[in-house]
């Protein structure tokens, strides 16, 4: 059992069905809006956050663990999108530890509010489960629900804290090394367009959002080809992007993935909110990406050394 709450902090998400699935698909990430900074800040690498739907259902459905925090200033959510306007840019993503499949979600998920009403005081219910991410400020919610993981689901829940500095550290290298090989991927693609003669961009601001790189025939053109490469970050933000570049300027799209894993996610998507584009888009390793680079720089090198080019 958890002794003591403020050295070992749990979290619960308070979501409709729709945000939860959304979140889900969206590469596991969580959004809330600058008022609950204070929250934001305080969760930690490896806290323990549990999952509870609102609505109809009213239960905790599944666990999982803090991964990542950061701050994004691009909208993420349908209804940013929709109104072109950032609503929540305190991010983070987490693992799902257990999660019930979504037909169990009502009748087998941990009835968290009735055990607040027989327990506690009623205001404990508006701190616990108002929208957003909240602090489990009371031990016998959280013994609750380490028993009824155990004994409904037979889920043993682990606490493993995780240093406050060397998540930092490892943070700031994991960003570096992300952010290196985004550069490099980004840089490939645009020399590559050079070499097929396009004119050649990397970062395209569109309204308000930023295209990777974009290839075009003519100066003052509608871009041709347009490319967003995904190495760690949000699939469905690339692929939002992507597909209103198509619905903008029918142009060739492509994402550009660094791992299967990514891959994966996007084939997902492609085949559930991103249908529209499903046969329109390539989705290319970037290893392909830098062995046509690799090709390419090769054949011009023998092209120059014969005088061809």
């Amino acid at each position: 059992m958890i002794k003591n709450i403020y050295s070992t902090p749990h979290w619960i998400i308070s979501s409709n069905e729709c945000n939860f699935e959304y979140a889900i698909n969206c590469n596991l990430t969580w959004g809330i809006q600058d008022k609950w900074f204070p929250q934001w800040k305080a969760i930690e690498k490896g806290n323990i956050i549990f999952f509870y739907i609102s609505g109809e259902i009213k239960k905790v459905i599944g666990v999982g663990r803090i991964e990542d925090k950061f701050i994004q200033r691009e909208p993420l959510w349908p209804d940013e999108i929709e109104e072109n306007k950032l609503k929540y840019p305190l991010r983070f993503t987490f693992v799902v530890d257990y999660l019930l499949n979504k037909s169990d979600w009502k009748t087998q998920g941990i009835d968290i509010v009735n055990f607040i009403n027989l327990n506690l005081r009623k205001g404990a219910f508006a701190d616990l489960l108002r929208g957003g991410v909240n602090f489990i400020r009371y031990d016998e919610i959280v013994n609750f629900l380490y028993e009824q993981f155990n004994n409904k689901f037979h889920h043993k829940i682990f606490y493993t804290p995780v240093p406050i500095i060397l998540v930092e550290e490892k943070l700031v290298e994991k960003k570096e090394d992300i952010s290196d090989l985004h550069n490099t991927l980004k840089e490939l693609v645009f020399q590559i367009g050079s070499m097929n003669k396009f004119l050649s961009q990397k970062e395209y601001h569109l309204d308000n959002m930023i295209l990777d790189v974009i290839w075009r025939r003519v100066e003052k053109g509608s871009p041709t080809y347009v490319f967003e490469i995904q190495v760690g970050g949000d699939i469905y933000h690339a692929l939002s992007k992507l597909k209103h570049a198509f619905d903008l300027w029918n142009s060739n799209i492509f994402l550009i993935a660094h791992s299967n894993e990514d891959i994966y996610k996007a084939r997902q998507l492609l085949n559930g909110t991103f249908h529209e584009i499903k046969n329109i888009i390539k989705v290319i390793h970037s290893k392909d990406i830098e062995e046509l680079f690799k090709r390419k720089q090769l054949w011009i090198d023998l092209e120059k050394k014969l005088g061809i080019l």
